[in-house]
């Protein structure tokens, strides 16, 4: 997780990141759109640890954009995902 503390100490110079930039942050993604489910339940979960591990070192914008990777992946990518 080198890049969550490369990110902090990134962050640390500036102001703190705004609700609708990490928004916009969270959606840079660059997964397989066609991917299988197991694919997608792995990046979700993948993202989660990834926001947990954030959280646990203060590196809440970090966290913020993980959290919202992981759900949007559960809440919008695996229902269309299923319904194909």
């Amino acid at each position: 997780m080198a890049s969550s503390s490369s990110s902090h100490s990134r962050r640390s110079n500036r102001r703190p990141a705004m609700i609708s930039e990490l928004a916009i942050e969270a959606q840079n993604h660059n997964w397989d759109e066609n991917g299988s489910l197991k694919y997608f339940l792995r990046i979700a979960d993948r993202s989660r640890k990834a926001g947990k591990t954030a959280v646990e070192n203060n590196d809440l914008e970090t966290a913020f954009v993980m959290f919202a990777r992981a759900a949007t992946i559960v809440l919008e990518k695996l229902p269309t995902h299923l319904i194909l």
